[in-house]
């Protein structure tokens, strides 16, 4: 008999620990869900230009969504040098960065881009492969669907 109860507590422990582990791992998982993607825009045009104006309302639709948190920084604020920018996204940094593609070997480079022919120009925005990838689907979907959206609208 004793052996008996000794084995049912046991059994009751190791199930008690098995539901709080699952448990656990459900609440981290919502919360890595529930987290908010930082993104940085960055441009070196002046705010007063068109591709400026789009920049700061694809932040503003983007937040709007409640599934990033965008910032943006115009006029060279973060560099006034272009390639620094990119340099910086294919490191990784959470950046969208406008960028003149015609005449480069695109193919070859670790960059996503997330809207062509920008704002009827030549210009296209790309972000680097391994921040674009971190992303859900839905939120891939959802990031190039507002510059696209934006960028035929200006």
């Amino acid at each position: 008999m004793r052996f008996l109860m000794k084995n049912i507590f046991y059994c009751f422990v190791c199930t008690v620990l098995c539901f709080s582990v699952i448990f656990a791992s459900c609440k981290k998982k919502d919360k890595a869900e529930n987290e908010k993607i930082v993104v940085m825009i960055a441009g070196t045009e002046d705010d007063s230009t068109t591709q400026s104006k789009a920049l700061h309302e694809v932040a503003k639709r983007l937040n709007d969504s409640g599934n990033f948190d965008v910032e943006v920084y115009t006029n060279g604020s973060l560099s006034n040098n272009t390639d620094n920018l990119i340099a910086q996204a294919l490191k990784g940094a959470p950046l969208a960065v406008p960028y003149i593609l015609s005449g480069k070997d695109f193919e070859k480079t670790e960059l996503t881009i997330v809207a062509d022919n920008w704002n009827n120009d030549t210009i296209s925005i790309v972000c680097g492969n391994a921040f674009f990838n971190s992303m859900s689907s839905e939120n891939k979907a959802l990031f190039l669907k507002t510059f696209r959206d934006v960028g035929n609208e200006f």
